[in-house]
């Protein structure tokens, strides 16, 4: 369950930048919705790294979806990997401004939800 939401929620998040913009890599305000939306579900889910990576598997799964059903014409590994890049990127920087913050707050996915000492 731990890692089931934020994979769920890249998918969503994939997906619905999809429907909102069309492929979020061809505008600026694509990549902009896009890398927002990673870093700040991201932060929200707290410190744990398993969450962020299970976010970004989960971006990349819902990527690939959206892909394939658009037509992946014949660019898409680079397309995918670019897009891997960028996610991770804001992926990383929310769990890490999370991480700074210090261990005021327990996030959803650390010690049953109870503070951290």
């Amino acid at each position: 369950m731990k890692k089931a939401v934020p994979f769920a929620l890249g998918v969503a998040i994939a997906v619905l930048t999809y429907a909102a913009v069309g492929w979020w890599l061809d505008s600026t305000a694509g990549v902009l919705v896009m890398t927002l939306a990673a870093l700040a579900v991201a932060f929200v889910n707290g410190p744990a790294l398993t969450a962020a990576a299970a976010l970004w598997f989960g971006l990349m799964s819902g990527m690939a979806v959206v892909l394939i059903w658009m037509g992946p014409g014949n660019i898409w590994p680079i397309v995918l990997a670019i897009g891997g890049v960028i996610t991770g990127a804001s992926v990383l920087a929310g769990v890490g401004v999370r991480r700074l913050m210090g261990p005021a707050e327990a996030g959803p996915y650390t010690r049953a939800g109870s503070r951290i000492r």
